[in-house]
Formats: C-alpha cells, sequence, structure tokens
C-alpha cells in the first residue's frame, strides 16, 4: 500500500482529500502545516506528498526545498495544490522541483489521475536486471548498488564515495569543484514525447556529457535529470567557470532522438567548498535552484550569491542542554522472525522532543551531535536507557507469564528478547568502549548476547585493521554485531568476510517497491545469497507490505522490521505490544 503524506492548512480540504486517497486504497498521513508536514515526510518516508503552497507556517515551497536537500527525501514525488491558477506562480514551483500542479477546488479524477502518473515513474526503474541468475557475483552486486541502469554512469552512492575519497585527499584549504545539472523543463519532454523518449533522450545527454569532462573528472546521474561532476584540478573556479559554458554552450546543439530533434537548455549550480560533503551538496543545490530562479539555461556559483543557510546554532544549543532536560526518549521497533512470525527483537531509535520544536528528526540533530562531540554523551545515555528498559521488560513480562500461565505471550519470544543499539563513529574510535559496555551491562544487569550493536559500513572501513581488532574484542564480551544498512556503504566482500558478525541488516532502499522493483529484488536477493554463504542473518529494514514481505520470504531473509508489523513505539507501548502477542 502507497502511502501519502498530505500539507494543507485547510481542515475541510485536507480531510475531503484524506477521505478520496482513502477510498482509493491508500495509507494517508496528513499535517496541517508545513513545518509539521516536512517533519512528518522525514519520519514517515512517504512515496508521495501533495502539499498545499500558501501555509502560515512554512509555506510549501520551502518544504519542496528541504525535501530536494535531503538525500533520504529528495526523489519522492511532490505535487503542489493551490489556489491560484497564475502561470508565474506555476513557474515558480516546477522550477523548485516540483512534479506536478494541481489547482484548487480539485477534481477527484484529476487528482487520482496526477498521483497514479507520478507514483507509476517512480515504479519504473531498474528494468534491466530481471534475470539476474541466484549466484550474482560481488561484482554485478557493486555494479547494482553503484551505477545507473539506464546510462551506465555512476550513481548517487557512488558519487558520495567518489566525493569522500577526494575530501581525504585533499588539503583542507583548497577548494573541491562540483557541478550539479539539471535540464531545463524536461518534465515537459517527458510528458509530451513518452518515458520511452525521455529515457533516450537522457542516454544522449550523458554520452554529450562525457565527451566534455576530462577523463579523471568524475560524473554521475543522481535521479531522474540531474547529473553530477566532481572536478580534478588545480585551478578549481575557472576550470568549473569553463566547464559551465561548455556544457551550456554545447546543449545548444540539438540532441537526436531517433528522427527527432530536441533543443534543451540546463540550470548547473557550482559549490568551491571543502567542508564535508553534506556541505558540499548542499551548497551546490542550493546554487542549482538560484540559476533555476533566474530562468534557467545558465550557471551560478553559491559563493556569487547571498543565499541564508540553515542556520544551526540555535539547536546546537539546545541539543547541549537537551540530555540535562531529559528532552530524550527512547522508541523501539520490532524485529520479527519471518519464518515464526514473532518478535525476537527490537532497534532502539533516538527522539528529541525539542520544547519549542517539537518532535526533532535524528536525521537533523545526529550529524550536528557528530560535529560538536556531544553524540558521545548522548550515545551513552542510548546504551544505558535501552539496557536498562529491555531488562526492566523482561522482568515484567516473566512476572506477567508467572501469575497468569494462560496469558496470550509467545513465552520464546520474552526471555531472550534482544535490543540492537546504534553505535556511532566516534563511540567506535573511543579506546575504552568495551569497558564502557561491560560497565553498562553489569549496571544494568543485561546479559551481553541481549545486546545487539548497529556499526554501520562506513564506521569500520576506514582502518580495516584496526575495525577488525575492536570487533574481536567487542565479540569477547558476548553481544552480538551487525553491519546498518548494508548496501549503502562501501559494500566489501573482502572485509565483510573478515569481520565477526552476527547479521546484515538490508537498507530499506533496497527493500521499498522489492516487489514491483527488479532492480531492488535482485540486489536484495544477491545480499541475502552472499550473507547465507558466511552465515550470517539478514534483517530486511523498511518493511511496509504483504507483497514486499512476501518476496523477503522466497528470498530466504530471516527477519524484518517495519511498518508492516509495527512502526516505532516508545516503551510503555512497545510493553504492551509484546503482551499482545501479535505475530506477522
Amino acid at each position: 500500500m502507497y502511502a501519502l503524506l498530505v500539507i494543507e492548512d485547510d481542515d475541510d480540504i485536507r480531510e475531503n482529500i484524506c477521505d478520496i486517497l482513502e477510498l482509493s486504497k491508500y495509507r494517508v498521513i496528513s499535517a496541517s502545516n508545513g513545518r509539521e508536514g516536512l517533519n512528518l515526510a522525514r519520519r514517515e518516508k512517504p512515496d508521495l506528498i501533495l502539499s498545499d503552497v500558501q501555509m502560515v507556517e512554512m509555506n510549501g515551497y520551502d518544504v519542496l526545498s528541504e525535501v530536494r536537500q535531503d538525500p533520504n527525501l529528495t526523489i519522492i514525488p511532490f505535487i503542489f495544490l493551490t489556489s491560484f491558477a497564475d502561470r508565474q506562480d506555476l513557474r515558480q514551483g516546477m522550477l523548485q522541483g516540483a512534479d506536478d500542479y494541481l489547482t484548487k477546488p480539485l477534481d477527484r479524477e484529476e487528482l487520482l489521475g496526477a498521483i497514479a502518473a507520478q507514483l507509476s515513474k517512480k515504479e519504473k526503474i531498474g528494468q534491466h536486471y530481471q534475470g539476474v541468475a541466484q549466484n550474482l557475483a560481488q561484482e554485478q552486486l557493486e555494479r547494482l548498488l553503484y551505477f545507473d541502469t539506464l546510462t551506465q554512469l555512476p550513481n548517487r552512492l557512488a558519487l558520495r564515495e567518489r566525493l569522500d575519497k577526494v575530501i581525504s585527499e585533499t588539503d583542507p584549504s583548497l577548494p573541491i569543484p562540483i557541478l550539479l545539472i539539471d535540464i531545463d523543463r524536461f518534465g515537459m519532454i517527458n510528458d509530451s514525447q513518452g518515458e520511452e523518449f525521455g529515457d533516450r533522450l537522457l542516454q544522449a545527454i550523458s554520452e554529450r556529457l562525457i565527451d566534455i569532462v576530462q577523463d579523471d573528472d568524475t560524473i554521475c546521474r543522481l535521479s531522474g535529470d540531474e547529473f553530477a561532476i566532481i572536478l580534478s584540478t588545480t585551478n578549481p573556479k575557472a576550470e568549473a567557470d569553463n566547464v559551465a559554458k561548455s556544457l551550456l554552450n554545447s546543449f545548444s546543439t540539438p540532441f537526436v532522438v531517433g528522427v527527432t530533434e530536441v533543443y534543451i537548455t540546463a540550470s548547473i549550480g557550482i559549490s568551491l567548498c571543502s567542508n564535508d560533503a553534506n556541505s558540499i551538496m548542499q551548497r551546490a543545490n542550493l546554487a542549482l535552484q538560484e540559476a533555476k530562479r533566474r530562468g534557467g539555461n545558465c550557471y551560478q556559483f553559491f559563493d556569487e550569491i547571498q543565499i541564508k543557510l540553515p542556520l544551526s546554532l540555535e539547536l546546537q544549543t539546545d541539543l547541549h542542554h537537551a540530555l540535562g532536560n531529559q528532552e530524550f526518549e527512547l522508541y523501539y521497533q520490532p524485529q520479527v522472525d519471518i519464518a515464526t512470525g514473532q518478535m525476537f527483537g527490537s532497534e532502539s531509535l533516538i527522539r528529541w522532543n525539542h520544547p519549542s520544536q517539537g518532535i526533532i528528526s535524528p536525521l537533523k540533530f545526529i550529524p550536528i551531535a557528530e560535529s560538536n562531540g556531544s553524540i558521545i554523551e548522548i550515545g551513552e545515555w542510548v546504551l544505558k536507557t535501552a539496557c536498562t528498559q529491555i531488562k526492566s521488560a523482561q522482568k515484567l513480562l516473566s512476572q506477567i507469564i508467572s501469575q497468569n500461565a494462560e496469558i496470550n505471550i509467545q513465552q520464546s519470544t520474552l526471555l531472550p528478547l534482544k535490543v540492537s543499539v546504534n553505535i556511532s563513529g566516534r563511540q567506535f574510535q573511543q579506546q575504552d568502549l568495551n569497558k564502557r559496555i561491560l560497565d553498562v551491562l553489569e549496571e544494568t544487569d543485561l546479559e551481553p548476547q541481549y545486546l545487539e550493536l548497529e556499526i554501520t559500513e562506513t564506521t569500520v572501513v576506514h582502518n580495516i585493521e584496526a575495525s577488525l581488532s575492536k570487533l574481536m574484542e567487542l565479540k569477547a564480551i558476548g553481544v552480538k554485531l551487525s553491519i546498518d544498512d548494508f548496501g549503502t556503504g562501501f559494500s566489501s566482500l573482502s572485509y565483510i568476510k573478515k569481520f565477526p558478525l552476527d547479521t546484515l541488516k538490508i537498507d530499506r532502499c533496497f527493500v521499498q517497491h522489492i516487489d514491483t522493483d527488479s532492480q531492488n529484488r535482485a540486489i536484495t536477493k544477491a545480499i541475502i545469497t552472499m550473507a547465507k554463504s558466511l552465515n550470517f542473518k539478514t534483517v530486511a529494514e523498511g518493511v511496509e507490505t504483504e507483497g514486499e514481505l512476501k518476496v523477503l520470504q522466497d528470498l530466504g531473509c530471516d527477519s524484518i522490521q517495519g511498518y508492516f508489523y509495527s512502526r516505532p513505539l516508545p516503551f510503555d507501548r512497545f510493553c504492551a505490544l509484546i503482551t499482545e502477542g501479535k505475530r506477522l
């Protein structure tokens, strides 16, 4: 079932839209203002967003801008709803990256038709890999993970890894030039000529881009009609200027698709900074939006425009006080064995209940905590709280069983109930991490086999030998170890084979729509096959539909977590869920 987010400040209109969508078998999430809608988008990651334009607290344009800058949300289709039919209003929304525009009062058929069209486009990815064999080789898996199937260019994941590598190898005082390229009004070409024509045009565009850049430059297709180029040069600004001019000049020559000539233009945003990958991409994207705002067919350097970056100083200050003010809370998302249908554990997820801004997504405050060092203190609080609460749950449920033998609880799920805790990169680098974990286990009286530490790929690959030593020490304690979001980092079989892991967690980006997306199915199949050969368990994240569950079951995945079974729950509701004895 597709999840749709409706952001509309008029209660009657919002309720009417929700009624229409729910009757059409969509799962509907709604918000009464832009800020609330953005928070829901980041938490729920819907399949499509419908948003009003004019809202008092954060208008639709600002919501769209935030969505397009968030790598976890940027590909979600976005449809504007407005009472204004002015052409300029329409143009502003489309230039900012909206996928469609509907005028109120809404026509039911037009609304459902627009939604169906956008969801259909989102589905059509990776048709080239339907016949991938069971024993997919590591090289083929990496090809699927790191390259766009349509253009054969490196994809967004490859860009991120290349950018991280360039940053690590570049003098911090030297800028790293990156160009973001977006084809102007490409959606109109797709709509008028069809998606097959649009795909062939994208292939032609990628070939022309390759002809312009140097061999040691990196060119990637990010999504849709957006490309990125990392330049390798000793004269960053001059070279970026020359390449941008060359790109725009090359587009003055028509593209030929079949027998049809197509004239197109492009907008280019350029960033010249060396801070970190997120800052580089954010600045390039803001410069791109400025180039679009100026009408397209132009390029724009970030440092030449006055753009106000999202301020985080106040948030950083609040973050320092959040722990002392008891503003953090742990939620738990159950993990369920596919074969038995029983819950066997959960992942602990931190939430920040900000006194004025409400619930703030970890995606927003964890990077700040990482950068200012407060992640160490926060991480220790998470570890201790998770161990304390899971131990309390075990004791409470054991008491319930002993007092009522007829209660509807699967006793086999209670006592071995484990908890997974995410370990940040900074925590992992602590010299005394083992001692800290042992101290927490002793203080909370939790047996080590009921604690699983989740570590990301990027945390362990920077120094393989040191990471291997640290993991072996942790394993000696008796805790379980898992690699989180497998497939979105380096995914190297050479190091995975060395590490004493128990579990690979398959990232939700490969699980989403796995029942209809052949590329995701092929990647997941390869990961599961590899995990089985290494005697690792697999947990698929973000499972939302019965169709996704069925495919994962057929592929031999061991367990799942996701909204299909349960959303993340506060501790009291998590205990109530276990007491209910819910099964898949």
